[in-house]
């Protein structure tokens, strides 16, 4: 067991149940990233464009909602908890939405486009209220560097989770929309409404775990500023680089994404079934990665956990797509299955890292303003998520309508292949090359860390302290 920030002994149950939501919030970006695009464009019927500019809509939202639930957690009486009612609030609209997204009500060509987007602003604003206050709240379990490298995974093992389930999506379509009389839209109905469900209980079991594990002192009284939201992170140096490398990183993990089922169905001319079987598989798989990019962090550190990651993830992108995969070749469905397992190595990294390396941003702040601000912190960090997503996923719509992609077509022209072939790589692995740059120059170590927490101590116990050794921080 592991002493908190608020004095208290994290237990094993502790550390599984915080890590329990999770499952929703990385669970649910998972399935709008790999199949929301194809959901608008194959099922509503809607042109790339169109889906693509609804993935994006809900960054507007976004930009005044991440700083400000982040804020007002921070501002909350700690007595009553600043980040926990926050889950208990979002529980149950949290899976309503996952199911409302993905529910087709047959308004029209207008009100279907109209719907749609009011069903992305409110599935932006539950991610908000559940994931901002969930992964602030981890900071303030402990202030241990490799116990929260640990926090980070066992969160990110419940994603992994979630991704498993996902794997299953297709074929649960299939299932339901053959009980509903080959209706695909009711298969998709049916089949979020079962994961809306699951996404509820993993947020209240969060929820009632962490009861008291919350810091019982710090707040931030200051008064919210939009303006202050944005400058206050971004003042510490390492945050800096861990927000870049973040948001370049899911540039890159949303167009790979957003391009997997088109490409697999369309380039290589896998099933449904056959490409449920990869999801499934290639999530099984990443809870190996999860360990080994643990390992990693704590023996060396994060930043070089997250570049061997991007690094691996960008040579399996090459060699399996101009290399390895070709259609009609034999084992097939193996072979995607391995290129996709390796890309859940750099997937993993994403989330497991950035999670893990802001708490010590947030401990940087506290030395220079006497303050914790960890839900402004993550805020700004949730909202660079979704704004890279989004921004990601409208390109992307517009480019693979500039392919010619047609819905309409069981096979699509050679310009269209070939658009999605480059996608899938170097479209993908330029963003990586940027976020492995940005994160070698961070220069936030392990070990500059331990002397900055020697530092803090020393303050928070009124006495002297030094910042040397790390002044490259500051």
């Amino acid at each position: 067991m592991n002493e908190t920030s608020s004095g208290r002994k994290l237990t094993k149950r502790d550390m599984i149940g915080y890590g329990s939501a999770g499952y929703a919030t990385i669970f649910t970006f998972t399935i709008i990233i790999t199949y929301g695009m194809y959901y608008f464009t194959d099922v509503v019927g809607m042109s790339a464009g169109v889906a693509g500019m609804l993935l994006g809509l809900g960054t507007l939202v976004d930009a005044i909602t991440d700083p400000l639930i982040g804020s007002l957690s921070d501002k909350r009486d700690p007595a009553k908890g600043r980040r926990r009612p926050f889950l208990l609030a979002a529980a149950v609209p949290f899976g309503l939405v996952t199911w409302l997204l993905y529910t087709d009500w047959g308004f029209g060509q207008t009100g279907t486009i109209v719907y749609f987007a009011i069903m992305i602003c409110c599935f932006y604003v539950v991610q908000t209220l559940v994931d901002v206050p969930l992964t602030s709240l981890g900071s303030e379990m402990t202030t241990d560097y490799d116990e929260r490298t640990n926090l980070s995974s066992i969160r990110y093992t419940w994603a992994t989770i979630g991704g498993i389930v996902t794997g299953f999506t297709f074929a649960m379509v299939t299932y339901f929309a053959d009980l509903c009389g080959g209706s695909e839209a009711k298969g998709w109905s049916i089949t979020c409404a079962i994961f809306g469900v699951l996404c509820t209980i993993t947020i209240l079991i969060s929820y009632f775990t962490t009861k008291g594990k919350e810091h019982p002192e710090y707040s931030d009284e200051a008064p919210f500023s939009l303006k202050e939201s944005f400058k206050i992170p971004f003042s510490v140096k390492p945050y800096k680089f861990v927000a870049f490398a973040f948001f370049f990183g899911i540039i890159a993990q949303t167009v790979d994404a957003a391009c997997l089922v088109y490409y697999l169905s369309y380039n290589l001319g896998l099933t449904e079934n056959e490409q449920a079987i990869g999801f499934t598989l290639m999530w099984v798989v990443a809870f190996a990665w999860i360990a080994l990019t643990n390992w990693v962090a704590m023996k060396y550190s994060k930043k070089v956990a997250w570049n061997y990651s991007m690094i691996i993830w960008s040579l399996a992108l090459v060699l399996f797509i101009w290399v390895i995969l070709k259609p009609g070749m034999e084992h097939l469905v193996f072979w995607s299955v391995v290129m996709q397992s390796v890309s859940t190595f750099g997937y993993n990294a994403i989330y497991q890292v950035t999670w893990a390396a802001i708490p010590d941003c947030v401990e940087l702040d506290e030395l220079k303003t006497g303050q914790r601000r960890e839900g402004l912190f993550y805020s700004i960090a949730s909202l660079i998520q979704k704004a890279g997503a989004a921004v990601a996923a409208a390109v992307c719509g517009w480019i693979i309508t500039g392919f010619g992609y047609d819905p309409e077509l069981e096979v699509q022209s050679d310009g269209t292949l070939t658009g999605f072939l480059i996608m899938k790589s170097f479209g993908v692995i330029i963003f990586l090359v940027i976020s492995i740059i940005i994160t070698a120059r961070n220069p936030m170590t392990k070990q500059n860390h331990a002397k900055l927490m020697e530092a803090v101590e020393l303050k928070r116990a009124g006495k002297e302290y030094t910042t040397e050794g790390f002044e490259e921080l500051l």
